[in-house]
């Protein structure tokens, strides 16, 4: 089964791997920020890409570092929102990532390290967005409805230094309905993204950065978000 979960670099994670591509040299591989189980994503995932669209694109890698704690590792630093507590942890899983699972991909399924791209969804998307930033590590990044209304996020992107060589990219995608809420800070969401488009287009190019607009709230065809950003990514990678 090209789905599994399995241990890699010392870290429990799932993985998914194309068919009959074992160790098959260059792949890129995504690192996605999902949660303690990643494999009904990535088995939709698979059967979208893979068995109905066989043709869709090149093959790929994904590998998502398991966590039970979204508000602790995919937060990126300290804050309180509406009494909800956020640890700011998301650094410790960077270093993870760069020190023991990136490495040990890299080696047992021949996935290139100029070809590492950063993906996550709704918190898990602010810290990809996050860990894109900190330095050129990764390639390429999909923040699909990500958090940017999380305090201090529009700040951080518009001063923090980003690398911008070696062809970096960046993805950004957002449900239309999801800033149709009360909540004063999600419901700017919209605006908050179009900050980051503008900063990320000053810096890596307008050819090498997009925000689309999906249809729908935060949980609708979230399998379908993914996949638009990989042809997006794996089109220009």
């Amino acid at each position: 089964m090209p789905v599994i979960n399995t241990d890699i670099g010392g870290a429990a994670c799932t993985l998914l791997i194309p068919p009959d591509r074992w160790n098959a040299p260059g792949l890129p591989c995504f690192y996605v920020n999902g949660g303690s189980d990643s494999s009904e994503l990535f088995n939709d995932i698979e059967r979208l890409y893979y068995k109905k669209n066989s043709s869709l694109g090149p093959p790929f890698v994904m590998i998502s570092p398991c966590t039970s704690d979204w508000d602790r590792d995919y937060s990126p630093w300290k804050a309180e929102v509406s009494g909800r507590v956020y640890d700011g942890e998301a650094d410790r899983v960077l270093e993870r990532i760069k020190e023991k699972v990136a490495p040990a991909a890299e080696e047992l399924y021949g996935t290139d390290p100029m070809k590492r791209i950063t993906m996550g969804y709704s918190l898990g998307a602010l810290a990809s967005l996050y860990f894109f930033t900190k330095d050129s590590f990764f390639r390429a990044c999909a923040c699909l409805s990500g958090s940017l209304w999380f305090p201090g996020t529009v700040s951080y992107i518009k001063e923090t230094e980003i690398e911008s060589g070696n062809g970096r990219l960046m993805y950004l995608s957002l449900g239309k309905k999801e800033i149709k809420t009360r909540h004063p800070l999600m419901k700017q969401n919209g605006e908050y993204y179009e900050e980051a488009l503008k900063r990320f287009s000053e810096v890596l190019g307008e050819d090498s950065s997009v925000f689309e607009w999906n249809n729908g709230g935060h949980g609708f065809e979230v399998t379908e978000r993914h996949l638009k950003a990989v042809n997006w990514i794996l089109e220009r990678i």
